[in-house]
């Protein structure tokens, strides 16, 4: 398997010292929101910071500008605010 839900729930249905058996039936639902909040929401968007990240620090230094220039703009049009979004969910 290389999909990480697909990992994380045959784990928890294989293990069950450490899966899913052990949370009472009001404790499963909020499991399942929270795996797949943190890979399929969270996580691209922290990604995304990272590659930004990486391609400012890999442009050539009389380029470097113009990359980030543009994670600059992404970042306040749209990654900030939903980075922001997210933590405020987790909180």
């Amino acid at each position: 398997m290389s999909e990480t839900a697909a990992i994380a729930d045959y784990l928890s249905h294989q293990l069950n010292n450490l899966g899913i058996s052990q949370l009472s039936r009001q404790e499963i639902p909020f499991y399942y929101y929270w795996k797949n909040f943190a890979e399929a929401t969270f996580m691209p968007d922290l990604a995304l910071k990272q590659i930004f990240a990486q391609i400012v620090a890999t442009t050539p230094f009389p380029l470097r500008f113009v990359s980030k220039f543009l994670k600059f703009g992404f970042n306040r049009g749209y990654l900030n605010n939903a980075l922001n979004q997210h933590l405020f969910t987790i909180d």
